[in-house]
């Protein structure tokens, strides 16, 4: 049967209900003060409906957009819609419907990036919204009261700091969205309507009562129930609902009192209780429902007079609003549904309630609605149908980023339910372990083996024996996280032909590393276990494919990797070409990015900085062919520092703020390598105690998260700033804390990386230090590596364009003083009196910082100038 979803297996199932402007209930109230106040909206960024359940906040929006003709794209919010992916992909879909395209631009963003880089998936974002949205356009989010997750939050602050002029955000909640609002007041981005706003005046009770009963109070008696009410639209609908069901407006008025929520739980018994038998019995089974159509209403109800009821509901205004033009789709009002929800429980037996989310769950299952049949299931505690709808759809769950909601559900299952589904229960392990949860991941397999050996009844005894063969070989790849190398080892050689044949089961991931032996695929930078694991298997032939198997081509750089940080670069790219230019390589971006990064790297130490920059730019081209906005961001990163390494510094921070990368209060591990350019940039503009400020975070995330090359980087670039800041006690220390860290691993490159500025620092600790006799010999083989120079990326180099301005002229006088030339020489040979090139000169002096031509030749030429 024909779903009622957005087509295409990459979407996941959006609800086209979800994006329908709601429809006018047929008691709709017309509020011109508060519509001409909406009209404003076009002028702010944020406009903001937020007010308690029941004051007519959806309606007022809704019937503003129709009566307006707003353009609009619509997005109505379920509990559901709660993790990152998800609420973003449900927005690009609603905006697709304004902005056709726009989905299939927006949605390869939010799947690159996950849940773990909310600011950077963002610049894409906005940078698809400033390219195609070039109509006045408003988004209005309904419901945000739903979420709660903090990247999404984030991810809306962000959008609303740099919304394009044409785009404009109202979003309607029954509580007050924790974004930067009193920033947004101070700069009159916001504009606000709340519960004050929305009360009913006296004449729109008046006629609101004639247009939803025939009972008729007078204005005196109106507006004393608008008094009672607070103006509140469903305390005055209730109450025209028992007006007329009752009579006796005195007496009636006379009780009438309390707070909107007592009134509300007494008017709706009073409301339902008064409805016929066979109406009551259908609001309650159908409350189960978020929508519903006639047909779902059907297999819930099991009758066939679905159509009848719903009509009635909707001719009573008794709180049902169509969610489509053609009024296949309904909902019921929020608070009638919990209501209804309460009194189902109390009314109905455990057993029935199941038993109605059973015929739900079946519905949507046929249908190929699974979140909606997953969620039924769940609540019906059909655990075996749930997996199998999971199991079923899991390709399409993974493809349209639903991972997290996939996760929740399995931990509502339990693990004897989970175990029948092998592809579910690995999906879960295998998580686990690639986010670095090793140790959960082995408890998780092993309460998985003992329950298969006290309840083997579970399964036939084949299926038995195929999941401990999978258990086996993915307590393979945990051995490798957990960086137990023999028990890797020893279980790839006891595993041989197995993991030849089902290798990808045990199959290591890179989650998102720019440099892969800094992550758990590089044990956290621990260069002695990458050669350990290399030397143990570079030997066997067969040993070596099914490990170049497991960790799916990354095998190769990562022994890349390690060449390169001992400084034997010849050897290490020459193991890189092979790898990226052998026609077997995968041509993924998880293996690709790196790999590019890496040979730009060594194209670089070689002094061949066109080739490193020309194979970054076709990385760049590549990843945006592969619709991989995460890996091309931090391809676009590595451009940024060889324009650093060029002095090209306006350029490298124009990147920065292009893409939005800013100082944070947490400098997530995710976003290392971004944070890392960050802190160069910094540094480039002279913002020393900034960058300091920023590489203490990134160097407490990279010590929690066990990554020791990381913390020797910030270290390094701490030394650094502290050595500009003539503060050379700090420059010392980090310098030393940084070799601490460095030598029981042999590392040379990543100092040398940073040039000849740290040679100052070596001698200096060298100098005042007593140092032991290995660390002594480290240090001075270290000293006399960075004084060969290293990288042209070197701090001293990238400090240039913004920090150092010279004009043309001053530059050219320069290039003359380099030359050797005396004032009159360069006066003769740039037409100028030797009065105006001393004043060049003395300009130049100042902005290097120096006192003589001497000093001035040597600042520029360790700054890239000469």
């Amino acid at each position: 049967m024909k779903s009622n979803a957005l087509p295409g297996a990459e979407r996941g199932p959006i609800a086209l209900s979800k994006l329908f402007v709601p429809n006018a209930a047929l008691n709709y109230v017309d509020r011109p003060r508060l519509s001409d106040i909406l009209d404003r909206s076009s002028s702010f960024r944020l406009t903001l409906v937020a007010a308690p359940a029941g004051f007519g906040k959806t309606t007022l929006v809704s019937n503003w957009i129709g009566r307006r003709a707003v353009r609009a794209a619509w997005l109505s919010l379920e509990p559901a819609d709660n993790t990152f992916v998800r609420f973003w992909s449900c927005a690009a879909a609603a905006i697709d419907r304004a902005s056709p395209g726009f989905y299939e631009a927006a949605m390869p963003i939010f799947l690159s990036f996950g849940e773990t880089s909310a600011e950077s998936a963002m610049s894409f974002f906005l940078n698809e919204l400033i390219g195609r949205i070039a109509e006045e356009t408003t988004l209005v989010v309904d419901d945000y009261h739903f979420i709660d997750n903090s990247a999404i939050h984030d991810g809306l602050a962000f959008l609303l700091d740099h919304l394009p002029a044409s785009f404009h955000l109202v979003m309607v909640s029954r509580t007050v969205p924790p974004l930067p609002l009193s920033r947004m007041r101070a700069r009159r981005q916001v504009l606000e309507l709340d519960g004050r706003d929305l009360r009913f005046t006296a004449d729109e009770a008046m006629e609101l009562q004639n247009k939803t009963s025939e009972s008729r109070l007078t204005p005196d008696e109106i507006t004393e129930l608008d008094a009672k009410t607070e103006g509140w639209a469903v305390g005055l609908i209730l109450a025209f609902h028992s007006l007329a069901a009752t009579g006796g407006n005195e007496s009636f008025l006379r009780s009438f009192d309390g707070h909107n929520r007592y009134v509300f739980d007494y008017l709706i018994d009073e409301v339902i209780h008064r409805q016929p038998q066979n109406v009551q019995n259908f609001l309650l089974r159908t409350s189960i429902l978020e929508r519903f159509s006639v047909s779902l209403c059907d297999a819930v109800t099991g009758s066939t007079h679905s159509a009848s009821a719903i009509s009635y509901l909707e001719k009573a205004n008794l709180f049902v609003s169509p969610l489509d033009d053609t009024r296949t789709w309904y909902k019921y009002h929020h608070l009638f549904a919990e209501a209804l929800r309460n009194r189902l429980n109390e009314t109905y037996d455990l057993a029935t309630r199941r038993e109605l989310h059973q015929g739900a769950h079946r519905w949507f299952g046929e249908r190929g609605l699974y979140r909606e049949a997953i969620k039924h299931a769940l609540a019906a505690e059909d655990f075996d149908s749930a997996g199998l709808y999971m199991e079923r759809h899991l390709p399409e769950m993974i493809g349209s980023g639903e991972e997290s909601d996939l996760l929740r559900w399995l931990s509502e299952m339990p693990l004897r339910s989970i175990v029948r589904f092998t592809n579910l229960f690995f999906f879960q392990e295998s998580v686990q372990a690639a986010k670095g949860r090793a140790a959960e991941a082995r408890r998780y397999l092993d309460q998985v083996e003992a329950l298969l050996n006290t309840e083997p009844e579970l399964l036939e005894s084949e299926r038995i024996k195929e999941m401990q063969l999978h258990i086996r070989m993915y307590s393979n790849s945990l051995s490798y996280y957990e960086g137990d190398i023999d028990g890797f080892i020893g279980q790839l050689k006891s595993n041989l032909d197995l993991l030849v044949r089902h290798g990808s089961i045990a199959n290591v991931v890179n989650m998102g590393e720019a440099l892969l032996y800094r992550g758990p695929v590089g044990f956290g930078g621990r260069l002695r276990k990458i050669a350990y694991l290399s030397s143990n298997v570079s030997a066997d032939e067969k040993l070596s494919l099914v490990l170049h198997r497991s960790l799916e081509g990354l095998g190769v750089i990562l022994l890349a990797d390690l060449l390169y940080e001992l400084n034997r670069i010849t050897e290490s790219r020459l193991a890189l070409e092979k790898a990226l230019y052998g026609g077997a390589f995968p041509r993924n971006p998880a293996a690709l990015a790196p790999g590019y990064i890496l040979m730009s790297k060594i194209l670089q130490a070689e002094g061949r900085m066109d080739e490193a920059r020309e194979i970054i730019l076709r990385a760049a081209e590549e990843m945006m062919d592969c619709r991989s906005p995460r890996w091309q961001m931090i391809v676009e990163a590595r451009l940024a520092r060889l324009q650093l390494a060029t002095g090209e510094t306006e350029a490298a921070a124009a990147w920065i703020n292009a893409r939005h990368i800013r100082v944070m209060e947490r400098a997530d591990v995710s976003r290392e390598y971004e944070n890392f350019t960050l802190a160069r940039v910094l540094m480039s503009q002279g913002e020393l105690r900034k960058a300091l400020g920023w590489l203490s975070r990134i160097s407490m995330e990279a010590k929690q998260a066990d990554r020791i090359a990381s913390r020797i980087e910030a270290l390094l670039l701490q030394s650094i700033c502290y050595k500009e800041l003539a503060d050379y006690a700090g420059a010392v220390a980090a310098l030393a804390q940084a070799c601490e860290l460095a030598r029981p691993e042999g590392y040379i490159r990543i100092f040398m990386d940073e040039g000849q500025t740290l040679t100052p620092i070596f001698e200096r600790w060298l100098s005042e230090a007593s140092l032991d006799e290995e660390m002594a010999a480290y240090a001075n083989l270290l000293r006399a590596r960075v004084s060969e120079g290293g990288l042209s990326a070197s701090y001293a180099r990238m400090k240039h364009s913004l920090t150092i301005k010279l004009t043309e002229r001053e530059r050219e006088v320069l290039r003359k003083i380099g030359e050797g030339l005396s004032n009159e020489e360069i006066g003769k040979q740039l037409f100028l009196s030797t009065g105006t090139v001393k004043k060049y000169a003395y300009n130049i002096y100042e902005k290097l910082q120096v006192k003589n031509r001497v000093q001035a030749i040597s600042r520029a030429m360790e700054m890239g100038l000469l």
